[in-house]
């Protein structure tokens, strides 16, 4: 699998530099007309995303936005019943596993992410939580079991949002342009899932999570009638990557997408990916994903997802 999508990725790259020294000058004249109309003109100018106006340094804190926080965090979690959660018991397996946390309060989190934590109505961290995000800020790896509704997508996202706004600008990749003109963006997190409607909603709490801060989402799914609209809003830039397999793999064979900078690898309801047929893709992206240490590591890791399943 390796060497066949290594050849794969050189004639791909080979076919976009042929094609690119025709079209480039094209390029680089629209990208900025793009940039500049683009949110007046599409449909994602209804999330009312305030990208453009985003800060170069992460000092402060953008505005309110009554209208997108009603939006955002309208009607939130509260039909949770929190005392409720505190029945379910929780296995946790592992070297030295990082101890739960009790309370939000108990995490050293920025403090914009304990306001929209705090917006989104977590009154206290469910079971998932309590052990997932101490975890994940320890920087280990995990592989987290739940059932739905238990707050598994905050557990992965609020210590990776935290862990990117912590580390300010300094440590992310800028975007780069190509010789063929095109832009490749360098997320600092990548998480994959098996549907378009997971990923919306992974990519809606991630806006949430990030809500007035720096941090800018993006999200890739499959369908011909909207792909334009999101790679136009990919080159807005991107921190954290939310994309379906076959869509990531597109995109980044068009050189839009790099994985250099990529310190964070999420799989969401990997089990159901391996179920749809996703295993090929997972290799693929992981082969390219070079923060994964080797091809034993990957393969040991997709043994324990089918354990797992």
């Amino acid at each position: 699998i390796f060497i066949g999508w290594k050849n794969l990725l050189l004639r791909a790259v080979h076919d976009e530099q042929q094609w690119g020294s025709q079209h480039q000058n094209n390029f680089r004249r629209q990208d900025d007309a793009i940039l500049k109309f683009y949110y007046s003109n599409s449909r994602w100018a209804g999330l009312r995303d305030p990208l453009p106006e985003r800060p170069l340094q992460w000092t402060e804190q953008l505005p309110r936005d009554e209208l997108l926080e009603s939006e955002l965090f309208a009607g939130m979690n509260s039909g949770i019943n929190f005392d409720k959660y505190e029945e379910i018991p929780v296995e946790a397996t592992g070297q030295d596993c990082p101890p739960p946390i009790a309370l939000f309060a108990d995490l050293k989190l920025h403090p914009w992410i304990e306001e929209n934590i705090r917006l989104s109505g977590y009154g206290r961290p469910t079971p998932v939580q309590k052990y997932s995000i101490p975890t994940l800020m320890n920087n280990r790896d995990l592989m987290s079991c739940a059932q739905t509704g238990s707050g598994k997508t905050a557990a992965f996202l609020v210590p990776l949002i935290n862990n990117v706004l912590q580390a300010g600008p300094e440590a992310l990749y800028k975007s780069t342009t190509q010789q063929n003109g095109r832009r490749r963006q360098y997320p600092a997190a990548l998480i994959l899932s098996p549907t378009r409607e997971l990923s919306l909603q992974i990519y809606n709490e991630s806006r949430k999570f990030a809500y007035r801060t720096p941090i800018t989402s993006a999200l890739l799914y499959g369908g011909r009638e909207n792909y334009r609209e999101q790679i136009n809003k990919l080159r807005l830039g991107v921190h954290i990557l939310i994309a379906t397999p076959g869509r990531l793999i597109d995109v980044m064979e068009q050189g839009l997408i790099g994985l250099d900078g990529c310190r964070f690898l999420v799989l969401d309801e990997a089990d159901r990916m391996l179920d749809m047929g996703f295993e090929p893709q997972i290799r693929q992206v992981c082969f390219m994903y070079i923060l994964l240490l080797d091809a034993m590591h990957m393969t040991i890791s997709i043994r324990l997802l089918r354990e797992l399943q």
